[in-house]
């Protein structure tokens, strides 16, 4: 079950995600973007082998803590191994590990989630760089990222490491 408001404007209220839960067996979880610890916590208590996981990055170590058995993350599109260190260290309850990690990550989130449509305009960019670095003849592909966005893609530390990484 998927309760992400933001994406469906719907909120799948755990009385629902319940009541279909013990109706159909094939109903093993869900993934929660509500910001609701309450919820979340409401849902943990539907079945015993009923999963939740987070579906928002800046909740993930606080819902794991919650109860919650790992996450769908945004963010591990773009820092995979960070995001999944984060995850696990929470799981093993290695809270100040996780907390750094959350911290570490957590510019890019609020960059990422900032504007409508910023992950896709992230992504795009990121397109753009390693085509302008394969392919220089397509460097134009560069250009189709508005400035703004690609100021603030620079502003994030994990991304100025990663040029740095490139450059050195």
């Amino acid at each position: 079950i998927y309760t992400v408001p933001s994406r469906t404007n719907v909120n799948i209220l755990p009385e629902t995600t319940a009541r279909l839960a013990k109706e159909y067996s094939q109903y093993i979880g869900v993934k929660n973007a509500t910001g609701n610890l309450d919820q979340i916590s409401r849902e943990r208590e539907i079945r015993d082998d009923f999963t939740v996981y987070s579906g928002d990055d800046s909740l993930n170590r606080a819902i794991i803590l919650a109860g919650g058995a790992g996450a769908i993350s945004v963010i591990s599109n773009v820092a995979p191994g960070l995001m999944g260190e984060l995850v696990h260290a929470t799981l093993e309850g290695e809270l100040e590990t996780s907390l750094k990690l959350h911290y570490r990550l957590y510019p890019l989130m609020k960059v990422l989630f900032c504007e409508t449509k910023f992950l896709n305009s992230f992504m795009a960019f990121l397109r753009s760089l390693f085509i302008s670095l394969i392919r220089p003849s397509m460097s134009s592909a560069a250009n189709a990222v508005p400035t703004i966005t690609t100021r603030k893609i620079m502003q994030i530390p994990i991304i100025c490491q990663f040029f740095i990484f490139l450059s050195s």
